[in-house]
């Protein structure tokens, strides 16, 4: 009886533990849903920044049926069905098909370059019904539904914003039921790998280096290097860098840091190196980002003001 009461405590603290590690990636990843219209083209991603496609049913019901589904599948109001990319920007349930007179429908995405990890933990599709994943995503499902139809001014943006919370709630919903081991989040669970995941969180801009890194995890420098690639789908210095250029465009935000002062809190010496880095990754260059996010920032704020 102990072993077993044992054996529960410690799946209990693992599902803890990956529940709250995926909701810390789900904030750190900037995850963002723009609903469009009916048009939407839903086989492919234009950009491979995006991971996935949003549907829910409004008023109406809607019918799901292709891309290996083998019965049609009815969404009720308030059901979503979220469909993942591969890494080549295609929908990996090839011939999903969704049709409904009130469907709400458009694409999510991941800024910092999080998407590749999402890329790799999601499945080709998946249902959350109102039902099953209780009361704070019904009510804001039903908000949604009252959003899209109404005239309210602002109505793209908290359309917007109720998906990004509708999504998140999915997600870790998602997680708790899923049998499934989902990869990138089980490297914060791994005690050791979490272990300086959470240092280089903290300390960016420490002079990190396998060695280390591996002697944190006490663990020898290839051992880690393996175990570290295997959960996190890329080197240790890779993840570094992509996490440097994510607090970089979260720190380029507030206007009182200048460009250099980023760089330095983020470990680069030389703004010059700061600058290539950045712009390879992100695809622009801070200044652009800055200005990007400015104008992002102010478009909010004219629609929630606007009378």
């Amino acid at each position: 009886m102990y072993t077993e009461l044992k054996t529960s405590l410690v799946k209990r603290h693992h599902r803890d533990d990956l529940i709250h590690s995926l909701e810390t990636l789900l904030d750190l990843s900037l995850v963002h849903v723009d609903i469009q219209g009916e048009d939407m083209d839903e086989q492919h991603a234009p950009s491979r920044q995006y991971c996935g496609l949003f549907h829910m049913a409004g008023v109406h019901a809607c019918q799901v049926h292709g891309g290996s589904i083998d019965t049609p599948i009815r969404l009720d109001p308030g059901d979503l069905l979220i469909a993942s990319f591969d890494v080549h920007g295609d929908l990996k349930a090839i011939g999903l098909q969704i049709h409904g007179p009130s469907l709400l429908r458009g694409r999510l995405y991941f800024t910092g370059g999080w998407h590749r990890q999402f890329h790799e933990v999601l499945p080709p599709w998946f249902v959350i019904r109102p039902g099953d994943a209780g009361d704070v995503y019904r009510r804001i499902s039903n908000a949604m539904i009252e959003v899209s139809q109404s005239s309210i001014t602002g109505r793209g943006v908290i359309l917007n914003k109720l998906a990004e919370i509708l999504f998140t709630i999915a997600i870790c919903h998602y997680a708790k039921r899923s049998d499934a081991n989902l990869g990138l989040f089980t490297a914060f669970s791994d005690r050791r790998i979490s272990k300086v995941l959470n240092a280089i969180h903290e300390d960016p801009g420490r002079g990190w280096s396998v060695q280390t890194m591996a002697a944190l995890a006490c663990m020898s420098r290839s051992s880690f290097t393996q175990r570290f690639t295997q959960l996190m789908k890329m080197p240790p210095g890779q993840y570094i860098t992509y996490w440097r250029m994510h607090l970089a465009e979260r720190l380029l935000q507030d206007p009182r840091l200048s460009v250099a002062d980023v760089a330095e809190q983020v470990g680069y010496a030389s703004k010059a190196a700061f600058y290539r880095l950045f712009k390879r990754i992100q695809g622009m260059c801070p200044g652009e980002m800055r200005a990007v996010r400015a104008a992002t920032t102010a478009g909010d704020e004219g629609c929630r003001s606007a009378p």
